[in-house]
């Protein structure tokens, strides 16, 4: 979109430099028989042509004598010069008008190849994103399974934990309800007769009865 404008500024330009070119080759071919001035041959109109050549003989020979022979290239008139025939200035301008355009031209190619090379690393530094932007959501994504694992083997250890923690709540309970059952029988004046100990030889062990 930013190169159309700077793409027919510099059709135009070029356009106008060949045009010129062209007018430079035709005055110079054209202005080869005379360095200063070019003139075109206009046709004297009839009125002129009469007083030129009116002065009759006294001779008897022709009633027109030819005057003195006037060179117009030598005084070009007022409607020659205002037509617009090129002058050595003119040529002169010319040429320094088609050095400042294609200066401008080269000047313009210049630019459009730089930005030419500023499109082409934007490209290559989108493309460089987008590959970095698809390995980075692999990245995250093989992180996200990874961590979902580990919380999920957190919560089976949480849940581990847990379970150990109620059957020692529930052993602590029991073993203080038994305490509570032996101070009671303990208090209410009963004894507790010791088990029988096996003997290492294995005879027997000691008879333990009540007192």
């Amino acid at each position: 979109m930013g190169t159309c404008f700077p793409m027919a500024l510099l059709s135009h330009r070029m356009c106008l430099v060949v045009l010129l070119d062209k007018t430079l080759n035709f005055t110079h071919q054209r202005g080869a028989r005379h360095p200063a001035v070019e003139l075109r041959r206009i046709a004297a109109p009839a009125n002129n042509i009469n007083k030129s050549f009116a002065a009759p003989s006294r001779h008897g020979g022709s009633r027109y004598a030819p005057r003195e022979s006037v060179d117009h290239r030598a005084s070009p008139p007022m409607a020659v010069v205002g037509a617009g025939i090129s002058t050595p200035n003119y040529l002169l301008r010319l040429q320094a008008e088609v050095g400042r355009l294609q200066q401008r031209l080269h000047g313009l190619c210049d630019r459009t190849e730089q930005e030419r090379q500023e499109r082409l690393s934007l490209e290559a530094l989108v493309q460089r994103n987008r590959l970095h932007r698809s390995d980075d959501r692999s990245e995250f994504a093989f992180y996200q399974l990874e961590n979902e694992r580990k919380r999920q083997a957190f919560r089976d250890e949480v849940a581990d934990i847990r379970r150990q923690h109620a059957a020692l709540q529930n052993e602590i309970e029991k073993l203080d309800r038994d305490q509570k059952n032996l101070l009671e029988f303990l208090e209410s004046g009963g004894c507790i007769l010791p088990m029988k100990r096996p003997r290492a030889d294995g005879t027997g062990g000691d008879d333990l009865h009540k007192t």
